[in-house]
């Protein structure tokens, strides 16, 4: 059985935590620009996915995996908005 000690516990709740708070700053700062404007969100997301692309190429390797799940949570936002939009 694996022992899970409480300090990594509380590690584990502030990345989720990190994670959840910084998706929602950066969707809410492309949605502050956007607008209610599907074209301009679409635009957003495009410049997200280049911007992590850049920084991954500036980092030279792999970002860390506090970064990937930020960038997951991101696109999921944008995608439940588009699918928002569509229904």
């Amino acid at each position: 059985m694996l022992a899970v000690t409480s300090q990594q516990t509380l590690t584990l709740l502030h990345r989720l935590r990190c994670v959840k708070q910084t998706s929602e700053r950066i969707f809410s700062f492309a949605q502050a620009l956007a607008g209610d404007d599907e074209e301009k969100m679409t635009k957003m997301k495009e410049a997200f996915e280049k911007g992590f692309k850049e920084a991954t190429k500036t980092w030279g390797k792999e970002l860390p995996d506090i970064s990937q799940n930020t960038r997951d949570a991101v696109l999921k936002k944008f995608d439940d908005y588009f699918a928002g939009k569509n229904s």
